[in-house]
């Protein structure tokens, strides 16, 4: 039961490709990493915020601490679902699962190109995408 609901919070907070800046990919050959990194936000001097990010085979899965509570991400872009999670002293207390057909995303991605932008971070080679979205019309009209 408890791998269950681990997985059914993980699957949740995967939604849409949208994760405020969660590093979900828009390509499925992003191979499989680990990576634990201190988020800093610019208008907070309070120190940073530790976040924990796993891919693999095309699923992304983020942990992120914020002072009494860890958020939890997990999503593939390309299944476009997202599971979105809230831990408070141990127990989920809250729990999102979204699962939307691309053109019925909010956030509007209707396409990713390949660019021909190659850098090199790192000593790895990047390559940049470009996502295409569609027209923006307030939410209500849609």
């Amino acid at each position: 039961m408890y791998r269950l609901i681990v997985f059914s919070v993980i699957t949740i907070a995967a939604g849409s490709a949208h994760a405020s800046g969660v590093p979900f990919f828009t390509s499925p050959d992003v191979p499989d990493y680990s990576a634990k990194m201190i988020v800093r936000d610019t208008y907070n001097d309070e120190g940073g915020r530790q976040r924990v990010v796993q891919h693999h085979n095309g699923w992304t899965h983020v942990e992120e601490d914020r002072r009494e509570e860890t958020n939890i991400y997990y999503g593939h872009f390309f299944k476009n679902v997202v599971l979105t999670a809230t831990r408070k002293n141990g127990e989920i207390s809250s729990i999102e699962v979204r699962q939307v057909e691309p053109s019925h995303d909010y956030n509007g991605i209707t396409e990713v190109k390949e660019t021909d932008d190659v850098e090199a971070i790192g000593g790895e080679q990047c390559r940049w995408r470009e996502i295409v979205r569609k027209t923006w019309c307030p939410g209500w009209s849609t």
